[in-house]
């Protein structure tokens, strides 16, 4: 089939019990186990989720709540109105209407809390890894947890597994970025 790339995604807004939460952890380790025997093995494999560095992450998530929702993605339905995403399209929900395609985008609809940043998550802000979390989805927090601030406890365990196995990913895994590549311009 030739597919060489996966983004794993759990669904967060499932109930989540106890030892469900704690097997994340062990399976993001198999999955890192499996990514680094690709990668010694030279296979075109691509698992997104191991492919920068903590601190990468830190300074692109550094102040960034949510995703890409109604910035960097948007979804219009056949009636033609705009939402930020599919997530909240699917939710029927005026509330998060953006716009509309004949009417243009209604920036002042943009709901609040799309545009809110870490201060804005109560139960976040005290977390030692709000700098690389973005807090989840904004409509899988709102239908897991009823608020769009507060991610639900499997996304938190998801972003605890993952941290640390990238605590244990050694540097040599990671892709070289195009700005590794380049020559220092002082040694010439």
């Amino acid at each position: 089939m030739g597919i060489n790339q996966f983004i794993i995604g759990l669904v967060h807004e499932a109930d989540w019990d106890k030892e469900a939460l704690s097997e994340i952890e062990r399976q993001y380790d198999l999955l890192l186990d499996f990514y680094l025997w690709a990668k010694d093995k030279n296979l075109p494999l691509r698992m997104t989720m191991f492919e920068k560095s903590l601190d990468e992450v830190k300074r692109e998530r550094k102040h960034v709540w949510g995703c890409g929702a109604g910035s960097g993605r948007i979804a219009v339905t056949g009636e033609g109105k705009i939402y930020p995403c599919s997530r909240f399209a699917g939710s029927n929900d005026d509330r998060y209407v953006i716009g509309h395609i004949e009417e243009g985008f209604y920036k002042s609809k943009l709901p609040e809390a799309l545009k809110a940043s870490a201060w804005a998550r109560p139960k976040c802000v005290k977390c030692p890894l709000s700098d690389i979390c973005s807090g989840g989805c904004p409509a899988v927090n709102l239908e897991a947890t009823g608020s769009l601030y507060e991610p639900p406890k499997a996304y938190c365990a998801e972003v605890r597994a993952w941290a640390k196995a990238m605590s244990k990913l050694p540097e040599t895994a990671l892709p070289k970025t195009e700005e590794q590549e380049k020559p220092c311009p002082v040694e010439g």
